[in-house]
């Protein structure tokens, strides 16, 4: 879709499959091309969403205000697995027309088969390198589930002012088994005021199985919050999955960052790591570590430990 406006490819009930292309499954650019959906495809799949047939890209959106992969209510979410990157939101110059994110991505099941019970992983399962996007969303449904891959959601380069918020990650659909990515989220290069989480319970992120949850590195990583999420749990906060390794890693450099906060809700639950909760090292500065719950379950009845709760090194 080049300069196209309002277009929906795949409606509830209406799949399509779109596989085994050299490029991109479905590609979207053009500053007019603004307000498309897409919704209810196999991306990268067989019809069956059993048997990965990549392409190299799944969905590839460049500047395209208001695109929306996926949605939150039934048959809406797109089945996005099998590539060497899942869905790639780039172009530094595409701005929000109307207050609309420039991409809405919610309700997808990625790098995971239909049933969201085995991987067929993506490389990258989400690469951002631009701004104002939303990954997921506080209302029922809208979380994605992204798993499997390398990296489940990476903020690079110019991916500023993002989103990531409801969304299942390093988890089998029902959010109790874990299927890992390598690293949840990564905020890295000069990614900044980017927000994981939020105070409501909506905003949960569940991270999990990962090796790394959280990574925010790089000297130009400033100003992004890390909030309100479960790492190392299941999604009732009731019993770990995993172990991961680290639970939120600060790195190389990145300044100024915030892991919770005072707001009611800010404060993450960080258990069940075998290395450490919180990581602080390689002239990470500035980060303030704060209402955070380290080693025990989200209700505060039992503990989960981790090997260390916070290392400053």
């Amino acid at each position: 879709v080049l300069n196209e406006q309002m277009d929906r490819i795949g409606l509830p009930g209406q799949r399509n499959v779109i596989s085994a292309n050299g490029q991109a499954g479905i590609y979207v650019d053009g500053n007019l091309a603004y307000g498309n959906r897409f919704e209810n495809n196999h991306i990268g799949t067989d019809i069956t969403g059993t048997v990965s047939r990549g392409n190299s890209t799944g969905v590839s959106i460049g500047s395209a205000p208001g695109t929306i992969i996926g949605g939150p209510a039934p048959g809406e979410g797109n089945l996005i697995s099998g590539h060497a990157t899942g869905i790639h939101i780039f172009n530094l110059d595409a701005q929000a027309i109307g207050g609309l994110y420039n991409a809405v991505v919610q309700g997808n099941i990625i790098g995971l088969n239909a049933t969201g019970t085995a991987a067929i992983g993506n490389t990258s399962n989400i690469h951002i390198n631009n701004d104002f996007n939303l990954i997921g969303g506080t209302t029922s449904g809208a979380g994605n589930v992204i798993s499997g891959g390398a990296v489940a959601i990476e903020l690079r380069a110019g991916a500023d002012g993002n989103v990531v918020q409801g969304n299942t990650i390093g988890l089998n659909a029902a959010g109790t088994v874990g299927i890992a990515n390598a690293s949840g989220v990564v905020i890295g290069d000069a990614a900044t005021n980017n927000v994981v989480g939020g105070t409501v319970a909506g905003a949960r992120n569940v991270i999990s199985s990962n090796v790394d949850g959280v990574v925010i590195t790089g000297a130009a990583a400033t100003n992004n919050q890390v909030a309100g999420n479960y790492n190392g749990f299941n999604e009732a906060g009731t019993a770990a999955v995993g172990p991961g390794t680290w639970g939120v890693l600060v790195t190389q450099g990145a300044s100024n960052n915030t892991i919770g906060g005072t707001v009611a809700g800010a404060g993450n639950v960080i258990s069940g790591q075998s290395q450490a909760a919180v990581s602080l090292n390689h002239g990470a500065t500035g980060t303030l570590v704060q209402g955070n719950l380290i080693g025990r379950n989200a209700a505060d009845t039992a503990t989960l430990g981790n090997n260390y709760g916070v290392v400053v090194q």
